[in-house]
């Protein structure tokens, strides 16, 4: 999938097949990041499922019609402080491409609630604005269709299952903003090959269930390898600590990148990852646990 942008410094037109983080792209001639905006869809498009990109802020005339388009597809509902909305359900099932905009008739949006695109089948990219807060339980699953997912450095916390049985999807990038990730939160996504986290397991200030499979379907240490999907390659980790037995078994991982805010490794952590060739420690790591690398 091809998405259009416009460059808003330079005014260069580019095409790209992958999209930042920030649900955008650097501009190939200038450098600039440039983010996406939805346009309004035309009646051709609402029947094909598809909504249009395109760079640059809207004036108030396109945010009315841009809100017009969003009340059509999502159903919304105002949270209890009456100061900001939550998508609570997508009614187009024919959408293939999901924006999820940072606001909604003037107010913010906080929330995707619970099984908001739940077996959207024709689902391939949801990109989530900046200012979205929260991803709730089973909230994209079985799309299993979904390709590609943009999540802003806004979100704070994903759900039990919210991408369950996505399994089409082959890399995600978890922002550091996140703190909390509900336990089998990518359950059967049994084609992913690439996953950039956090941290390990289900919290970052690693309190509780600390191994690598929680976020899969491993319900202790001793069940970690039946948990991460034997496509997954690359895991890469930008915070918290990496605790005991966290990866033990992992036998398909062949790499580990390790960010430079990570300071302890424990024992056992990477024990039997038995196709593991390159890891990545940074100066940060202080501490190392025995046996950590055993049985590589």
């Amino acid at each position: 999938m091809l998405f259009e942008l416009v460059c808003k410094c330079c005014g260069n037109e580019f095409l790209v097949e992958r999209l930042l983080r920030i649900g955008g792209a650097v501009c190939p001639n200038c450098g600039t990041k440039n983010s996406l905006r939805p346009q309004i869809n035309t009646a051709e498009g609402d029947v094909a499922g598809e909504l249009q990109f395109s760079s640059g802020e809207l004036d108030e005339q396109s945010k009315a019609r841009r809100d017009k388009v969003m009340a059509k597809n999502y159903q919304w509902k105002l949270a209890d402080d009456k100061k900001s909305y939550i998508l609570r359900k997508c009614k187009n099932k024919l959408l293939m491409t999901a924006v999820i905009p940072s606001h909604f008739k003037g107010l913010p949006v906080v929330e995707i609630a619970k099984g908001a695109f739940i077996e959207h089948e024709n689902l391939r990219t949801a990109i989530i604005e900046e200012g979205v807060l929260r991803i709730c339980e089973y909230a994209f699953g079985f799309c299993c269709a979904l390709e590609s997912v943009v999540i802003p450095d806004s979100v704070t916390s994903i759900g039990y299952q919210a991408f369950y049985n996505c399994d089409s999807l082959t890399s995600i990038e978890i922002p550091d903003s996140v703190t909390s990730i509900g336990d089998d939160a990518f359950r059967g996504c049994d084609r992913l090959t690439e996953i950039t986290l956090p941290f390990v397991g289900a919290r970052r200030d690693g309190r509780i269930d600390t191994y690598f499979g929680y976020i899969f379907a491993a319900s202790s240490y001793d069940y970690i390898a039946n948990g991460a999907p034997s496509s997954l390659k690359k895991v890469t980790i930008t915070g918290g600590n990496i605790g005991f037995n966290a990866f033990r078994d992992c036998s398909s991982l062949t790499s580990v990148v390790i960010g430079d805010s990570v300071t302890s490794i424990g024992e056992y952590a990477f024990a039997y990852c038995r196709s593991l060739t390159s890891v990545v420690i940074p100066d940060s790591v202080t501490s190392v646990g025995e046996y950590e690398f055993a049985y590589c």
